[in-house]
């Protein structure tokens, strides 16, 4: 798994990082450091965000495809039905 963000979504999430530590943790850290911590968490804890939803889709799909008969069936030959 690559978790390869835009330049755009970079450069937000950089920023972000050091908007927290200004406002939760009282410090300024420069573009650096944030990058280097956003690399990290990249790296660290990204996969785990992925692989967690990864598997809410298989759940989600698992379960839609379980009724997958009784919700998309189609009765065929409806014309004699009708009498």
């Amino acid at each position: 798994m690559q978790n390869d963000l835009s330049k755009h979504e970079k450069i937000n999430a950089i920023r972000s990082i050091q908007r927290f530590f200004e406002e939760e943790m009282e410090s300024d850290i420069g573009e650096l450091q944030a990058t280097l911590m956003l690399e990290f968490f990249s790296k660290e804890l990204a996969p785990l965000a992925y692989n967690r939803g990864i598997e809410d889709a298989k759940h989600f799909l698992l379960v839609k495809t379980e009724d997958l008969v009784a919700s998309c069936y189609e009765k065929p030959f409806s014309y004699w039905s009708k009498k």
